[in-house]
């Protein structure tokens, strides 16, 4: 894999790659939640893949999309997340654009707590 990353002159793709997995294996402190998998990413990453229209920010977005999800699933009829797809995808990269240093499970906390039964 390594090869063929540095092979097809994909040296900034690797590192890109490097950061997104070193994001992924961070462990929470005691006080924090336990977060897994692309919800440990920060928002510059996800704002970086985005501007170059990646394939790796779709696993960003789709870890977002998983939390509003299970959110929907547990939450009362009245609270859940009803908006467009393409609302929540502008909304949650405005948060970002504001919030840099924010983990996306950060920002999608805070997208749910902003679309939460509104209807």
């Amino acid at each position: 894999m390594l090869i063929y990353l540095v092979g097809s002159g994909g040296m900034r793709r690797f590192g890109q790659v490097i950061v997104f997995l070193l994001a992924s294996f961070t462990s929470a402190t005691a006080q924090e939640p336990m977060i897994y998998s692309s919800g440990q990413a920060s928002c510059l990453t996800w704002i970086h893949l985005d501007r170059e229209d990646g394939p790796l920010r779709y696993p960003l977005y789709e870890w977002v999309m998983g939390y509003i999800s299970a959110f929907n699933q547990n939450a009362a009829v009245e609270q859940r997340v009803t908006a467009e797809e393409p609302d929540l995808y502008k909304w949650l990269l405005r948060f970002c654009e504001g919030n840099r240093d924010a983990l996306r499970s950060t920002a999608a906390a805070a997208l749910v707590k902003e679309f939460s039964g509104k209807r």
